[in-house]
């Protein structure tokens, strides 16, 4: 489940976002609601949260202000239409996406899904286990037993209930998900294939240049050769 704060003077924000996380069945809970820039500094100094829905303007500090002291968190800004040229440096500041009040209930979904580079299914289930996943996919030990343990299932029931919604095996969308950071590491990093097979997951090299092929159709050291 995700960490959610919402910092915005207008209460009718925070009850907007926790109606849209609850109609939409989002894996997200909103643990703590700010509505001013003084206490948010103080809030952040130890927080951890996986996303904030920040305003601009607000009593004390701006939300740029609150977003260049704690670079370090990922943002949603939430701006009125005429205070749009402040989303430019919210922009600089590295947001993850910006949303005009009054926000809008399938934008709010799409802002989401692309922060976490995930679709969501409505259900709870499926979409905690899609965003388990794709922040331990590099786990080794990952299975499905421990997995269907998570959510006190049997495993051949999670497998289905997966299936059902997203078309496709839970192991298969494991693979995809460490397959696609592996290319990103062959395009970005120094680091050999070996050591990219281990750090996105694979137990050994022979499995992951066959499993490369198969979802790419050409191997590990040629699509780095290609880039």
């Amino acid at each position: 489940m995700l960490s959610v704060a919402i910092i915005d003077d207008e209460e009718s924000v925070y009850h907007i976002i926790s109606k849209i996380i609850e109609m939409e069945k989002l894996p997200m809970s909103v643990d703590a609601y700010i509505c001013d820039g003084k206490h948010a500094l103080k809030l952040l100094e130890d927080a951890n949260f996986d996303l904030i829905f920040v305003d601009i303007r607000m009593p004390y500090h701006s939300g740029l202000e609150v977003m260049e002291t704690y670079p370090e968190f990922q943002y949603i800004v939430i701006t009125a239409y005429n205070e749009f040229e402040y989303a430019q440096e919210a922009l600089r500041l590295n947001a993850k996406d910006i949303l005009l009040k009054p926000i809008d209930r399938k934008k709010f979904v799409a802002a989401v899904n692309r922060v976490f580079n995930m679709n969501l299914y409505g259900n709870e289930i499926v979409d905690d286990l899609i965003l388990y996943l794709n922040k331990n996919y590099y786990q080794v030990d990952l299975n499905l037993t421990d997995l269907a343990n998570r959510y006190f299932m049997k495993a051949s029931n999670l497998c289905r209930l997966f299936k059902n919604h997203t078309n496709q095996t839970i192991m298969n969308y494991l693979t995809s998900q460490r397959i696609n950071r592996a290319k990103d590491l062959l395009q970005e990093s120094n680091m050999s294939i070996s050591e990219i097979s281990h750090s996105v997951g694979f137990q050994s090299e022979t499995v992951f240049y066959r499993k490369f092929k198969e979802l790419n159709h050409i191997t590990p050291s040629t699509y780095r050769k290609s880039l």
